[in-house]
């Protein structure tokens, strides 16, 4: 995603780095939340798996891969219409 953003000049460069606890209190002060929860509320961790779709025989149709393969197409169709 950030090669994506760099290709279109959004971002200065396609390095990402982790948010410094000045960036983090912003960001809580955004979400009106304190520092600390601005992990769980912008990641999280969730670990569910589709097993139960798996069981009845459901296939994926893309890998988890994809949605990194189609950020590139998906960040242009966003920057056309700002």
């Amino acid at each position: 995603m950030a090669e994506a953003l760099a290709k279109r000049t959004v971002v200065d460069d396609e390095t990402v780095v982790l948010a410094d606890d000045a960036a983090l209190e912003e960001i809580g002060k955004a979400l009106d939340s304190p520092k600390a929860s601005v992990h769980v509320q912008l990641g999280g961790h969730c670990t569910f798996t589709a097993r139960r779709g798996q069981s009845i025989g459901w296939e994926s149709q893309y890998s988890p891969e994809h949605i990194l393969e189609a950020a590139d197409a998906g960040f242009t169709l966003i920057l056309q219409h700002l």
